[in-house]
């Protein structure tokens, strides 16, 4: 008994510093980044200036949290122009609060954020390895701090740059998700494992489905998985119908409960019981979301030929408690604790988390942000699956052999690990998920430029499609274009094809609003006026608007800069001609059109 806390504490500190340590080779890696860094960029000569930090802001959607976090801690409420309307635009509540609180506290938001989400996917992952190693210490002695099945999953989790991407260096609200998913996962498994039901263990769960359903969208699937996944272990374990039943309702209850709450809420505060991000995000078309989710799961697939074994492992370990029960009950037996039992319950998850992108109709994202609150749970039917094969069909002398020679066994696995997948670690200062990155900081010294040079005359409105960075940092309306949020935008008919998650803009709306700059650039130059109607991130979100012969007639591009700051960026993009004129006549700026 005294080995367990020494254990546990043995654990915490190895995946702890394990994650700490990945982190910190992906923000190094983030900030050495050869993408982006040309010395004609705006970017390099800010950042020369002393005008932006060179360091880690997270994503740009990340900003998008940090927005509302920053208006509700301001007491504005959750609104994305302050004054504006109240609009449900972030994706995970949970996250937003996070947020909102270290801007109410006055911390520094994006260093809290990502200390924080290396806390959360340690602390999950350590009570996954401790799981683990409870399952298996009964039937190996080892003086490791961790078997040889956890070095698996810890080496599968940290040798490939995409987890520890998107759930701390993205200050997005995956590392939370990832947590709440992989614990659940480990409490429904303990279960497994148990010859009874234990209350915290199924009071820890119910904290959970509460905790998932303020989580993400998703959210309302998963909490209803992981209760169905409760009573299912409890009848397979042999506790009965009625015990099943009994806290499988109860389980329910809570969800039912939490989801009654924060439709009511949704529905007074903001008119819709949905986030704002779902009526733009989602096609209604279900045949469209399959076929775009089946090709981002097949992309998922070419990533890597080791995800052609973890995938058909996940339904050999489901499939295996099938007929192991089918067995039992052919035999008149009945068996208590089921071996199997565990295995199918991460199975299960895996499956799940391999479906619902799946549904959502997939990702814009690079690596597989969708996939990867799973990521580390997805090796595990793989694990157990190999190990099966060996000890059924193998010589118990070759297996031996294998077992004395564990950790060269495991280094040889983390070498496939690290280079059999698409993008590595050596390959992650040059991949295009550093324009994510670089995209965020871009944005928000657009928001600062742009309050800097229209403050003697009044911040006109801007209408953006990359709308985080920019409506953290600019103080005047931020017309989000994409329509997450903005409600009038996402609740326009539409059938949402196109670029995944930017396919809600509508032109009925636009001609509504009108805003005054349309897709504002901070350049150095003049001369660097883009081709709008000629570039796929304008022209396809926003339907060849800029080419539209109606629009040509009352927008036009322009750089525009105020007098007598030859050090100031250039604010370049396609403004309104009766705001341009007034802007020509002010005698503040100078104006520069393109004829």
């Amino acid at each position: 008994m005294q080995d367990k806390p020494r254990r546990w504490s043995q654990v915490l500190l190895v995946v702890l510093t394990t994650t700490a340590l990945a982190a910190f080779l992906g923000n190094s890696q983030l900030e050495r980044s050869s993408i982006g860094w040309e010395e004609e960029d705006v970017l390099y000569t800010l950042w020369t200036f002393g005008e932006v930090e060179r360091s880690n802001v997270g994503v740009d959607d990340a900003n998008i949290f940090f927005t509302y976090g920053k208006h509700l801690a301001e007491g504005h409420g959750l609104v994305w122009n302050v004054g504006g309307e109240r609009v449900e635009g972030y994706s995970s509540t949970l996250w937003m609060l996070t947020a909102g609180a270290t801007y109410w506290l006055g911390l520094p938001t994006e260093r809290v954020l990502l200390l924080l989400n290396i806390l959360l996917v340690a602390a999950a992952l350590t009570l996954l390895v401790s799981e683990m190693e409870r399952q298996i210490r009964p039937y190996r002695e080892s003086a490791a701090p961790i078997s040889f099945e956890s070095g698996v999953v810890l080496a599968w989790t940290f040798l490939v740059p995409a987890y520890v991407l998107w759930t701390c260096l993205s200050l997005l609200d995956s590392g939370a998700w990832s947590a709440i998913l992989i614990t659940a996962t480990v409490l429904v498994a303990a279960e497994a494992r148990s010859d009874k039901v234990s209350r915290r263990r199924f009071w820890g769960l119910a904290a959970l489905i509460v905790a998932t359903l303020l989580g993400r969208p998703e959210g309302m699937l998963w909490a209803g998985a992981f209760a169905a996944l409760y009573g299912s272990v409890l009848l397979a374990r042999g506790d009965g119908p009625r015990a099943a039943l009994k806290h499988f309702a109860a389980l329910v209850g809570v969800y039912a409960v939490t989801l009654a709450g924060i439709t009511a809420f949704r529905l007074a505060y903001f008119g819709y019981p949905l986030p704002n991000t779902y009526y733009a995000k989602m096609s209604p078309d279900l045949g469209y979301n399959l076929e775009a989710g089946w090709r981002y799961f097949r992309q998922l697939l070419e990533s890597s030929w080791l995800l052609w074994i973890a995938v058909p492992a996940a339904l050999w370990g489901l499939f295996r408690l099938f007929f192991v029960l089918r067995g039992e009950r052919a035999a008149g037996q009945r068996e208590n604790r089921l071996p199997d039992l565990p295995l199918a319950v991460v199975s299960s998850v895996v499956l799940i988390g391999l479906a619902v992108p799946i549904l959502e109709g997939g990702d814009h994202f690079r690596l597989f942000r969708f996939f990867q609150p799973i990521w580390p749970l997805l090796v595990l039917p793989a694990v157990a699956l190999i190990e099966s094969s060996l000890v059924r069909w193998a010589p118990r002398a070759f297996v031996a052999s294998l077992r004395r020679l564990q950790l060269l066994v495991l280094v040889l696995l983390a070498a496939v690990f690290a280079t059999a997948h698409v993008i590595t670690w050596n390959d992650l200062p040059n991949d295009l998920v550093q324009y994510e990155f670089r995209l965020a900081t871009w944005t928000r010294a657009i928001g600062e430029n742009l309050n800097r040079t229209f403050a003697e005359t009044g911040l006109p409105s801007v209408g953006v499609v990359v709308a985080g960075g920019v409506g953290l940092t600019y103080e005047g309306e931020v017309v989000d274009l994409m329509g997450l949020n903005l409600t009038e935008m996402a609740h326009e008919p539409g059938d949402r094809r196109g670029i995944k998650n930017h396919a809600a803009f509508s032109k009925e709306v636009f001609w509504r609003l009108q805003p005054k700059i349309m897709l504002p650039q901070a350049e150095l130059s003049e001369r660097r006026i883009p081709n709008f109607a000629g570039t796929f991130w304008y022209a396809i979100p926003l339907k060849e608007l800029p080419s539209d012969p109606e629009f040509r007639q009352h927008y036009r591009p322009a750089a525009v800069r105020r007098k007598g700051r030859p050090r100031d960026v250039f604010i370049i993009g396609i403004y309104r001609r009766d705001y341009l004129r007034d802007l020509a006549v002010s005698g503040v700026y100078d104006v520069f059109a393109p004829s």
